[in-house]
């Protein structure tokens, strides 16, 4: 445990984060953090594989103000390494707000490790995996950040940003109050986002900015702007259910650029199927298969199937549209058995040239 390598729990006098650190790297395969308040006033670098966890009643309480603005809690470069069962909470307002992208609690340079089962409480970014192609799991967490109304167009920190990842799996977490619940950034490919509620965050509650062949299922996003978005080859967002923002697909390249697996084509093929959407977004699609902006492109091979959309509001200005798709050019396209209530706009939109 450690209080075996002289940790107190005293977060009136006493910074636990050099203990920790000796005892993380130690050797010892598993760590147990016993009941009490350990104050955490500077990193944690995990340079060794090791098995934390959190026995009832442990908690983390950060310094931010002595970490700093774009510091980590848990500095993780050990493969293999796993958390559980821990509560990372706040000694006071933290320096590191929504305006600093790098700060992070648990932040990931390894491959293969594990967050399970933690709480956190008011962070920046919850969960940061870095390193290239690699995997992580992270489930049944409850996470909360600082967001206090920034609009829409932040998107600086996440619940958990998973930067260039493989096969990874987020499962069953809740997230509230961040920017962004999820966010892929860079490419990340094969992997599952499953189970997941966002709530009240900024832009998404799940948002692959860059990745191919990832599974979107079964999650829920709750608040006005609270989209689920990939943008990549051959993603499939499924069974969702999005009450007050949208859902949409669309591509990562312009056509003529080499993607990343190899051709010139922007953009592939991709599914949308089986969601419930309420739209309670001013001017908005409830669904949405469009052209990133600055990349035109050909859409191919895209079913939009089975999904429920409508809209919150009855007010004729709002104009909510059903689903929506456009692009430079449409291929082998099929929009088949929604049902649509637009309330004051058009139920389906195409547009296109050629058409």
């Amino acid at each position: 445990t450690v209080k075996q390598f002289g940790a107190r729990a005293n977060i009136s006098s006493y910074d636990d984060s050099p203990v920790f650190s000796t005892a993380f790297n130690s050797g010892v395969k598993r760590i147990y953090i016993e009941s009490g308040n350990y104050k955490l006033s500077s990193t944690i670098n995990v340079t060794s594989s090791v098995e934390i966890v959190g026995k009832q009643n442990a908690s983390l309480i950060v310094d931010w103000t002595s970490l700093g603005a774009s510091a980590k809690v848990f500095n993780i470069t050990a493969s293999d390494t796993k958390i559980k069962d821990l509560e990372f909470n706040v000694l006071s307002t933290p320096i590191a707000r929504n305006n600093d992208a790098a700060a992070a609690c648990v932040y990931v340079n390894a491959d293969d490790c594990l967050v399970d089962n933690c709480v956190f409480v008011e962070q920046p970014t919850s969960v940061y995996s870095v390193k290239s192609n690699a995997r992580i799991v992270v489930r049944n967490c409850h996470m909360t950040g600082m967001f206090d109304g920034l609009s829409e167009s932040s998107y600086d920190n996440n619940g958990i940003h998973i930067s260039d990842g493989e096969k990874c799996e987020l499962i069953n977490n809740y997230i509230a109050n961040y920017p962004q619940g999820i966010l892929f950034g860079l490419s990340t490919n094969n992997s599952i986002v499953s189970g997941n509620t966002g709530y009240y965050c900024a832009n998404h509650t799940v948002y692959v900015s860059s990745g191919d062949n990832n599974l979107i299922d079964s999650n829920i996003a709750i608040g006005t702007y609270n989209n689920i978005k990939a943008r990549g080859d051959f993603n499939t967002i499924s069974n969702n259910k999005v009450f007050g923002g949208t859902i949409g697909l669309t591509n990562r390249i312009a056509d003529g650029a080499v993607s990343l697996i190899g051709d010139t084509n922007a953009f592939h093929g991709g599914t949308i199927s089986g969601n419930h959407v309420m739209c309670a977004r001013p001017n908005a699609y409830g669904i949405s298969l469009d052209e990133k902006s600055g990349s035109p492109a050909v859409l191919r091979n895209v079913s939009i199937i089975g999904n429920t959309i409508y809209s919150k509001n009855a007010s004729p200005d709002v104009m909510f549209r059903g689903i929506n798709v456009g692009a430079t050019g449409l291929e082998n396209i099929s929009i088949v058995g929604n049902n649509i209530d637009t309330v004051a706009g058009d139920g389906i939109i195409v547009t296109t040239l050629p058409f």
